[in-house]
């Protein structure tokens, strides 16, 4: 049986995937850019290999911004899921270089090295100013987050349209709170973070 927390989570997701299914190609792409140059700049000031993810369905295409940090000698990783719940994270060289990775993503094959990143650009389908997030309700990050915090402290930045926020995403105690937040508009602080 649902709780109502995942009930209203369901709700929300749907909802806010369904807006942001709306966008134009022309306007995902124009807002996707601007979301990039924001993480590019943010990414700057951060140090350690940083994890992003290879856009799928009508996400924010993080293609532009691991283009540029790879330009920059940043090391980049992305994920590959493992069976149906865990994700591993392997060293990304290009996209050239890409194998279907589970959950219709793409990401590096076997060959590539398995490496643990201090920041993580992660997808969302839904987020508030809080940073708290939905995401598409498998769980992978929920489980990647815990492990790696596991093991080092992680810095979590989720990418997100505008229109993907709401004034409020339900939390549980496994749930952990986005350490900013990039839309096209701003880099958003979350409220208790500030």
């Amino acid at each position: 049986m649902k709780t109502i927390a995942n009930s209203s989570k369901d709700a929300l997701r749907r909802h806010h995937l369904a807006r942001r299914n709306e966008l134009t190609d022309r306007e995902r792409r124009e807002r996707s850019f601007a979301i990039c140059e924001r993480a590019l700049q943010v990414n700057e000031n951060l140090d350690g290999v940083t994890a992003c993810y290879w856009p799928i369905r009508s996400e924010v295409d993080t293609r532009p911004l691991m283009d540029a940090m790879l330009e920059t000698g940043r090391r980049v990783a992305l994920p590959v899921v493992l069976g149906k719940t865990e994700l591993e994270f392997r060293a990304y060289m290009g996209a050239e270089d890409l194998i279907e990775a589970g959950f219709g993503t793409k990401g590096p094959s076997e060959a590539a090295p398995v490496i643990a990143p201090e920041i993580l650009f992660v997808p969302l389908s839904v987020f508030d100013r809080k940073g708290n997030r939905i995401g598409y309700g498998a769980g992978h990050y929920d489980r990647a987050f815990e492990r790696l915090e596991a093991q080092r402290n992680i810095y979590a930045i989720a990418l997100a349209f505008a229109c993907q926020e709401t004034d409020h995403v339900p939390s549980e105690p496994h749930d952990r709170r986005m350490d900013l937040v990039i839309t096209e508009n701003e880099v958003i602080t979350p409220e208790e973070l500030a």
